[in-house]
């Protein structure tokens, strides 16, 4: 199913055992398979083979398989990826040819070969969201920084905006190309969202700052004790919600 046969070879004769004769054929084929990369760069992929006889129905004919019928070549090993594990079914599919009439369905037999295969390393995840969680760290950094340097949160807030601007083109390469959206595009956006927002609190605490530093010059103390509290609760803050939200977004 959703493939073509390129080459088969004539049968190779087993055995004859009373009615039963056992034939050989080699098969070379090409299939097509629709993969989920719903949590991309997390997801693992299951592989289905599906070989099915449009010519005979589940009365006349079925297929038999068993697990040990399944096996591949130790030395096959697509590139980044680890073959788990191997299954096998069989059976046959009904299929509804009018929604109206239940009655006009056809049921054809056949066998399901399933690959399972899982990652063989971290290394496509780190080189995504290294740099992504970089910068979402420097732009919580800004909240350490003294209320007095104005120039410094201002710079490391809106350097972690760009960041992550100008980070997207790079991902997009890496990215398969589906029209729907990923855990990455997810995580990514959060993150925009989130570097954003520290950008906006450092504006609005820096102007806060400017603005009753010159209205009470005889309080500077106090005014920069009152926006170092204030940097150290939306640290707290935004530091959980990063945690908590990028948690929930990979496990959900």
């Amino acid at each position: 199913d959703n493939g073509k046969i390129i080459s088969i070879s004539p049968s190779d004769i087993k055995k004859v055992s009373e009615n039963n004769i056992f034939a050989k054929y080699n098969v070379v084929f090409e299939l097509k398979t629709d993969l989920n990369f719903h949590k991309y760069p997390f997801e693992d992929h299951k592989l289905p083979i599906v070989i099915s006889n449009d010519f005979f129905t589940p009365n006349e004919m079925i297929f038999t398989v068993d697990a040990s019928s399944f096996q591949i070549q130790p030395n096959i090993r697509p590139a980044g990826w680890i073959i788990r594990d191997t299954s096998v079914d069989a059976g046959f599919l009904p299929l509804q040819l009018d929604k109206q009439d239940a009655t006009k369905k056809a049921e054809n037999p056949k066998a399901i070969f399933y690959v399972n295969f899982i990652k063989s390393s971290a290394r496509k995840a780190l080189v995504i969201f290294l740099p992504l969680f970089a910068a979402a760290f420097f732009s919580l950094l800004s909240f350490i920084m003294t209320a007095a340097n104005i120039v410094g949160k201002f710079s490391l807030a809106i350097t972690a905006v760009t960041a992550l601007l100008g980070y997207r083109f790079v991902i997009e390469q890496m990215m398969p190309l589906v029209g729907y959206f990923t855990t990455t595009d997810a995580i990514y956006l959060f993150l925009l969202f989130f570097t954003f927002i520290n950008f906006a609190i450092q504006l609005l605490l820096t102007r806060r700052y400017m603005v009753e530093a010159e209205t009470k010059e005889a309080d500077k103390h106090k005014i920069a004790e009152s926006i170092e509290k204030s940097n150290s609760v939306w640290f707290i803050i935004m530091s959980l919600l990063l945690g908590i939200i990028t948690t929930y977004i990979i496990f959900t």
